[in-house]
């Protein structure tokens, strides 16, 4: 059996985690910037991958290759990996002379996928004495900064958005 042509599509999914789960603005630019920035980051990690398009958080590229569930999963992997924050979908779908019926189709196993995985990334509770963060006073704080004059205890969430 030779290589068989794909769609892969991959979307952040479910933002209110990393967009809205604060007010302070550094923090929710991070966030959105990580949103556009990692499928975008894709091609460089993963060179069988040829961009088709790529708006917002949403990347959709052709691949060409015998294992596609395998690429999807190590793409899902190389995500989890470096955007632990974020919630992702990845998957294919062949793509023979329609177009646009490879589109829907992978578009909706990017759904299917989305219900079937929890809402947020799940964060390490951190120790029994963790106070929350102080910005989005939900995630347990693992370190300080200095913003202005105050000191606040911040999540790695935070932290890895305002970076």
């Amino acid at each position: 059996m030779g290589d068989l042509q794909h769609l892969l599509r991959v979307e952040g999914v479910n933002h209110a985690p990393v967009l809205d789960d604060t007010d302070d603005i550094s923090t929710r630019r991070g966030g959105s910037a990580m949103l556009r920035d990692a499928p975008a980051s894709l091609p460089t990690h993963f060179p069988d991958l040829t961009t088709i398009s790529l708006e917002a958080s949403v990347g959709l590229f052709k691949v060409t290759t015998e294992n596609h569930d395998s690429l999807v999963g190590h793409i899902a992997g190389h995500l989890a990996e470096h955007f632990p924050h974020i919630t992702f979908v990845v998957d294919s779908a062949p793509l023979g002379d329609d177009f646009a019926a490879a589109l829907r189709e992978v578009t909706a196993r990017n759904r299917f996928r989305q219900f079937r995985q929890p809402t947020v990334a799940v964060c390490d509770p951190g120790s029994d004495d963790a106070r929350p963060c102080d910005l989005d006073r939900l995630r347990p704080a693992v370190t300080e900064i200095t913003q202005g004059a105050t000191n606040l205890h911040i999540s790695a969430s935070v932290r890895d958005r305002r970076d």
